[in-house]
C-alpha cells in the first residue's frame, strides 16, 4: 500500500518522466492518496491567477484509478502526536504533512512517494520512494 504525495500527483498528470516511470514501477501496487493532498492539488489550481479547468478535470478522473482517504478523529490524533513530536525535537514539517502522515499511519499505510524526501523522512515509521 503506497501513498500518492501531491508533487508526485501533479507531476504525473503534468507527464513528467521520472513521475511516469515511477508510476508504471508501481501500479501494481494498492495505491491511494489523502483528502489533503486533494486539498493542496484543488488549492493550488484555484489560486492561479488563470484557473485550468483541464488540470481539475484530470485530478478528478485520476482519483477514480486509486483510493482517497479522509482524515477521521483517529487520524487527526495520530497527526498531532506527529506534529507534536517533531516539534518537540525541534524539526518542524508542514501541518498538512502531518495530517498525511497520521492519515496513512492509522490505515496502516507505510510508503510515500514523493520528492519532499526531507519533510516525511523525518516521521518516524514512513518509509519515503523518491522518484
Amino acid at each position: 500500500m503506497k501513498c500518492l504525495d501531491t508533487c508526485f500527483i501533479i507531476d504525473f498528470l503534468k507527464n513528467k518522466q521520472n513521475a511516469v516511470e515511477k508510476a508504471k514501477e508501481i501500479a501494481s501496487d494498492n495505491l491511494f492518496t489523502t483528502s489533503i493532498n486533494v486539498f493542496e492539488f484543488l488549492y493550488g489550481s484555484l489560486i492561479k491567477p488563470e484557473v485550468n479547468q483541464k488540470d481539475i478535470e484530470k485530478l478528478k478522473s485520476f482519483l477514480e484509478s486509486i483510493g482517497v482517504l479522509a482524515m477521521d478523529n483517529e487520524s487527526a490524533e495520530e497527526a498531532a502526536k506527529i506534529a507534536a513530536n517533531l516539534k518537540k525535537e525541534g524539526k518542524i514539517i508542514e501541518l498538512s504533512d502531518s495530517m498525511i502522515a497520521g492519515i496513512m499511519k492509522k490505515n496502516n499505510c507505510f510508503e510515500i512517494v514523493t520528492n519532499n524526501v526531507d519533510h516525511y523522512s523525518r516521521i518516524k515509521g514512513i518509509k519515503v520512494i523518491n522518484y
